[in-house]
């Protein structure tokens, strides 16, 4: 989600509290903490996911995609042709999907206009 640190792990119950023995707090701190870990790295690889298929776009619409990374620019192509190759990549795709701010603007302005739309066709 772009944020510049995770949140804490969730605290455990420290040997006083309930019926725990000093080795169990012990067990339950580090769980929590495994857990704690496991989920910070899932949500870190999905981040970096993304991120990757942000650079891949921007990589592909600057024309620096080919193998030397000088850029080609759309050599040979009209800028209609350039601009739509830019969308073959499922990357492109999966970060608009992934843009929240963008398709909750889409929705917002489908609900709340709906005689703009109806009996209207809406390709994207």
């Amino acid at each position: 989600s772009g944020g510049l640190g995770a949140p804490p792990p969730p605290p455990v119950p420290s040997a006083s509290e309930g019926d725990a023995t000093p080795a169990q707090s012990v067990q339950a701190r580090l769980q929590a903490s495994t857990d704690f870990a496991v989920n910070e790295i899932a949500r870190l690889q999905a981040e970096l996911e993304h991120t990757k298929a942000k650079l891949e776009v921007a990589t592909r619409l600057a024309g620096l995609d080919d193998a030397d990374g000088k850029g080609k620019e759309g050599e040979g192509q009209d800028n209609d042709t350039y601009y739509f190759n830019s969308y073959a990549g499922i990357g492109i795709h999966e970060t608009m999907l992934r843009d929240t701010v963008r398709t909750g603007s889409y929705e917002k302005a489908i609900v709340e206009n709906p005689n703009l739309f109806e009996g209207k066709t809406v390709l994207d």
